[in-house]
């Protein structure tokens, strides 16, 4: 579950020539006390629009898509937001609302969004309805875990300098306060300290003498940029993993880059699992990692292929899953083991990131018995 936190912001993505016909509904939100993202209001002179646009993703909890026939029709960056934010729904646990489709006119509605419910802009209780789902995460207090997540509070920190070159760094702290979770100050001090870690090449840049930089240029073109963002938390029997999107830009780049860091632990005791072939018997590594990359493969040219029509190729797969570190970012859902792969890895920067789920059945009987018992897996058909 994501935490009810009024620092987790609703994204607005729509067609710049529906400005007048969107800015209504959107200071309509933000006077009932919504947290908005909006390009006219947050994007900045001198910004690097592209990497704000990503980090303004990466953050909210959920994305309002404004559809009308130029936004459907016309080519542009509205449609990279709208495929950055199928992306992020489909990283996150099944049925966990994000997109929330509102439409300004009758259009035909894109295939990758027609099975989510959507609302006409003119429907007059539109802004109830969109309150009714995004204000529980976005102006009330801190969630409470529950049977799906972690009881979590987060502290969003900011440091930024200006310099030859700068930086702006921006990380989600947690504080587990969960009652099942041991000692769940330590858990949060090892997702947090290794979070850090994430911001280090943007301080140690300070220490390096360049000529690559003046102040003449623009800001962003001589700014390092980094931000560690809380994405969600889930629980399966008695272990918990925490996702983050983590995004970067070295000054002067042509763009940014993002991908994601995941923390699982034991709540009791408070085990951190850093790497997925440590609850597996030793004596199944190989047999385990070669089951794991098999259906790696077929999930991704099957199953993500045929849903997203993604066009994922078995060359570009083989490079980026080659052994156990190709596979470190791993959440444990409800339905199996999620993997996520980031830009570059197994496809193109702008074919973007990608998910592949290997169900608990698969890989069951290769792990050790105390996770067995810890994952509530009952036998090696459990799905």
């Amino acid at each position: 579950m994501r935490p009810e936190a009024i620092d987790k912001p609703v994204f607005i993505s729509y067609a710049s020539d529906d400005f007048d016909r969107v800015k209504p509904v959107v200071d309509e939100l933000r006077s009932q006390g919504c947290i908005i993202w909006f390009d006219k209001y947050d994007i900045k002179l001198g910004d690097d629009w592209d990497f704000e646009i990503r980090k303004g993703l990466s953050a909210a909890r959920f994305v309002i898509i404004f559809l009308s026939q130029r936004s459907i029709t016309k080519e542009g960056y509205v449609q990279r937001e709208q495929k950055i934010a199928i992306d992020r729904a489909q990283e996150l646990e099944k049925g966990k609302q994000f997109i929330l489709p509102v439409l300004l006119e009758k259009v035909d509605v894109p295939s990758a969004l027609k099975h989510i419910q959507y609302m006409f802009a003119d429907h007059p209780d539109l802004i109830s309805s969109i309150l009714k789902v995004v204000a529980p995460s976005n102006v009330a207090k801190q969630d409470s875990g529950g049977e799906d997540g972690v009881a979590i509070k987060i502290r969003k920190l900011s440091y930024e300098k200006d310099g030859l070159p700068g930086y702006k760094v921006a990380i989600d702290y947690v504080d587990i306060s969960d009652n099942s979770v041991q000692h769940p100050e330590l858990a949060s001090a090892i997702v947090n300290g290794i979070n850090s870690k994430t911001a280090n090449w943007v301080f140690s840049s300070q220490l390096e003498e360049s000529g690559l930089y003046r102040y003449s240029m623009d800001r962003f073109r001589r700014t390092h940029e980094c931000y560690v963002s809380f994405s969600e938390s889930i629980r399966r029997g008695s272990i918990f993993s925490l996702v983050f999107s983590i995004g970067w830009y070295g000054a002067g780049a042509a763009h940014g880059n993002y991908g994601f860091s995941t923390y699982c632990f034991v709540g009791d005791p408070p085990v951190y699992i850093d790497e997925l072939k440590n609850i597996i018997n030793s004596k199944h590594h190989g047999a385990a990692l070669n089951s794991i990359v098999t259906e790696v493969f077929r999930y991704l040219l099957e199953d993500y292929n045929q849903e997203n029509q993604s066009g994922l190729e078995e060359g570009q797969i083989k490079l980026g899953i080659t052994g156990w570190e190709s596979l470190n970012n791993f959440a444990f859902t409800n339905d199996g083991i999620k993997f996520l792969f980031p830009p570059y890895q197994i496809a193109s920067f702008a074919q973007g990131s990608h998910y592949a789920l290997v169900k608990y059945s698969i890989i069951a009987k290769f792990l050790k018995d105390e996770y067995k018992e810890l994952l509530s897996i009952l036998d090696d058909n459990d799905g």
